[in-house]
């Protein structure tokens, strides 16, 4: 678990950089390739092949890849909400749909 956690870490800031790039965007500032781009890379190293850190946070920790899962579709999903609104409400959706998926498949 403690490995999946450093593991998750090079993804999760990827999707936050691209979460407070809309807050640039927002201001007026023309960064939307960046941020998509910054998603993009966030969301392809959770894909579970060998090489990627999807498959060894998948393989470290099933529970991680899935929040991990939840919280990038989320924050992509929520990208318009805000920069706090989004990481926060992708947050408590994730750890929801863990909860969810720890207690009906584990």
């Amino acid at each position: 678990y403690e490995t999946a956690k450093i593991i998750f870490a090079g993804p999760a800031a990827l999707i936050v950089f691209s979460v407070i790039l809309t807050w640039f965007l927002n201001a007026g500032y023309n960064v939307e390739f960046v941020r998509n781009v910054a998603f993009l890379i966030g969301f392809i190293n959770m894909i579970p092949f060998p090489g990627m850190d999807g498959s060894r946070v998948f393989f470290s920790s099933k529970m991680m890849w899935v929040f991990g899962a939840i919280f990038m579709f989320l924050s992509f999903g929520l990208r318009y909400l805000g920069v706090f609104g989004n990481i926060i409400m992708s947050t408590i959706a994730a750890l929801m749909l863990l909860a969810i998926y720890y207690y009906r498949w584990e």
